[in-house]
């Protein structure tokens, strides 16, 4: 039995339950490319079904008021999904150089 899309409903995000559990089971045992991770409710939904994903977000850069970073981090490990995610820390433009 396929075990559940792990919906990580306390992460504030714009994406919707439906819309991580849809795109989880579209994942399923491929690597995926994700560009904005935000704070990882969508990762987290991602990695729970895909084989890895690779997280591109600058989680704000510099900027004191909108780094998602170390929340970033902290989620994947607290759902247990970091040996899945890849993070690509940096401007999407470059990462994908």
């Amino acid at each position: 039995m396929q075990e559940p899309v792990k919906i990580a409903s306390d992460i504030q995000s714009s994406v919707s339950t439906g819309e991580c559990e849809l795109l989880a089971k579209a994942a399923e045992g491929k690597v995926v490319l994700e560009i904005g991770s935000d704070r990882g409710r969508l990762t987290i939904a991602l990695a729970s079904f895909a084989q890895r994903v690779h997280s591109i977000d600058d989680h704000g850069g510099d900027s004191p008021f909108a780094n998602t970073l170390s929340e970033f981090v902290a989620n994947v490990k607290r759902y247990r999904v970091a040996d899945q995610v890849v993070m690509h820390i940096g401007p999407m433009e470059k990462a994908l150089l």
